[in-house]
């Protein structure tokens, strides 16, 4: 009677339903009293699978016993104490495992070990559906289990690949990739053409194996992605957002492209149900559009647009989801809606202050890159952010926001530019030479505002220039040589140049040159109307002419014709 009892409970939530006893179902508010009447009297006869069921439902349903005793006594139950663990068999330690992912506490690391210690001494009495939702459990615990342990699923995992079922690998490959375990030689081949002869079919079961796919960084054998995708296509209709959001990302991460066939039937799908996209789902269904460059038809874009203006106002729309939309948008050379902006904008200036140095970049690098400046407000409290996460910033974090800042015109405030001075110190020497470059390129603006902050800069990276050879890429090749211009022009920037510098200008500096001059410049329509009057006014025009000594292109090089 419990157990059926609490498992209702649990059906509730699993279909998203708002627990409360309906009036066609009048017996069910006097069995919740029963329960309760039961749970005071029997506490310690209730089974540990029940107890866990129970929390569960509570918990996940927000549903309060009408005697606060009761949770209590549960939650202090003899079964969930370090000293009975030992007598646990495996279907009590997945039931452990799986109620307590969905609990609002979290069990101590100590009690952990002792589950994970009962689990390797039994483990050959675990089969393979008991094993996998044993490592899935695991999942939701944001604990990574001990090494010895997971070495040890893994060899048993390899015993009965050739017997799991489709939706166990799944699980299985999901606790593997959440827990970036280097997996022995073998295994996922293993797994994977276990997975060719019983392929997944469920929606949940398609999407989520490729997320596990692309969350360990491998692509699938052709055959095993061609099921996956072909069953993808049958079963879009049923897609959830979130199974649409790990799809899409899978993709994305794999840096592979969806079929055109499978694009219209997600979109078909997503205009269905738009409107259900949380934040989570909606913003990285955004970011995958980005990064696979795809942008949706017209009106998927609009209601997309509308959805995230919507997204935007809720509480757990967060740092990250901000920086994921926006970067979506900068990876597609597209600029937001106004309404979607002005929203966007609007949680920044709220949540700015939650903003890690990582998150702060990306959004500045973003708005760079759609050539978009932000609103004043915005910039100030990024800005601020900048100073107070620069010690922290990774190498790659300080160099996007130094060239964000350039790109956008706008010059930091002094405390803050000499916060990420002292950072591009501290990391310089993890800097690829394609930041190297990058940061020298923004001391071509900063030069202009601020000369004696550019020179500083230019010192902290001067040890480690000659990293910089004229084996890098045309675009780091560029970047040095509009650099070596800037040391020509500016006077206070010329005056303190290292001596490494100063070396490095007269070995690379024709390599630079070579390399800027080879960017194909075209004049605009308007530039060639301006250049066809001017010819019809009998002046000698040479459109995009190269500066000889600057390697710059000239929009117009107007001269009178000679006689």
């Amino acid at each position: 009677r419990i157990e059926h009892t609490a498992r209702k409970m649990v059906w509730y939530n699993h279909r998203r339903l708002e627990w409360a006893p309906k009036k066609n179902e009048c017996n069910l508010e006097r069995t919740l009293n029963l329960l309760e009447d039961t749970l005071v009297r029997n506490t310690e006869d209730v089974s540990p699978s029940d107890v866990l069921i129970i929390l569960q439902a509570s918990y996940d349903n927000h549903y309060t016993f009408s005697n606060p005793r009761i949770l209590s006594a549960l939650e202090q139950h003899k079964c969930l104490k370090e000293e009975a663990v030992c007598k646990h068999g495996p279907r009590d330690i997945v039931a452990m495992l799986d109620g307590y992912s969905k609990l609002a506490w979290k069990p101590e690391k100590t009690m952990l070990r002792a589950v994970e210690r009962r689990a390797e001494e039994i483990l050959q009495d675990f089969e393979p559906n008991t094993l996998s939702q044993m490592m899935f459990g695991y999942t939701f615990l944001e604990e990574r289990p001990g090494r010895s342990f997971l070495d040890a699923v893994e060899k048993r995992v390899r015993e009965t690949a050739r017997m799991i079922r489709s939706n166990d690998i799944t699980r299985l490959l999901t606790a593997f990739a959440t827990f970036q375990q280097p997996l022995v030689e073998g295994l996922v081949d293993a797994l994977e053409q276990r997975l060719e002869v019983v392929p997944p079919d469920s929606p949940w079961a398609v999407c989520q194996t490729l997320w596990a796919f692309a969350k360990m960084g491998r692509l699938p054998g052709p055959r095993l992605l061609g099921l996956l995708e072909g069953k993808a296509q049958e079963i879009a209709g049923e897609l959830s957002p979130r199974n649409i959001s790990n799809l899409l990302w899978a993709f994305a991460t794999m840096e592979r492209q969806l079929g055109r066939s499978l694009m219209g039937k997600l979109e078909s799908q997503m205009m269905t149900n738009f409107q259900f996209f949380a934040p989570q789902h909606y913003s990285i269904t955004m970011w995958a559009f980005g990064m696979m460059r795809m942008e949706p038809g017209e009106e998927m874009w609009v209601l997309m647009e509308r959805r995230g203006v919507e997204v935007s106002r809720q509480r757990d729309f967060s740092p990250s989801h901000i920086n994921m939309v926006l970067t979506a948008y900068s990876k597609l050379e597209k600029h937001p809606g106004p309404e979607l902006l002005r929203a966007l904008e609007r949680k920044i200036e709220t949540t700015a202050n939650d903003f890690s140095g990582f998150v702060t970049a990306s959004i500045l690098l973003a708005y760079a890159r759609m050539s978009t400046r932000p609103s004043a407000r915005v910039l100030e409290v990024l800005e601020h952010q900048v100073e107070t996460t620069a010690s922290d910033m990774v190498p790659t974090s300080v160099a996007f926001t130094l060239y964000a800042f350039a790109t956008l015109g706008c010059v930091p405030g002094d405390i803050v530019l000499e916060e990420l001075r002292q950072r591009v110190e501290v990391v310089a020497q993890e800097l690829d030479t394609a930041y190297i470059a990058m940061i020298l390129w923004t001391v071509c603006f900063l030069s202009i505002h601020l000369p004696v902050a550019a020179g500083r800069l230019v010192k902290s990276l001067a040890p480690h220039l000659s990293r910089v050879d004229q084996e890098q890429s045309r675009v780091v090749l560029s970047e040095m040589h509009q650099f070596f211009v800037s040391c020509d022009l500016e006077e206070l920037l010329r005056a303190g140049l290292p001596a490494s510098v100063v070396n490095l200008r007269e070995t690379l500096g024709p390599a630079c040159r070579a390399a800027f001059v080879l960017g194909d410049t075209l004049p605009s329509a308007s530039q060639q109307q301006v250049s066809e009057s001017l010819r019809r006014m009998g002046l000698d025009v040479e459109d995009e002419a190269r500066c000889p000594k600057s390697g710059y292109s000239i929009d117009m090089l107007v001269r009178e014709k000679e006689g």
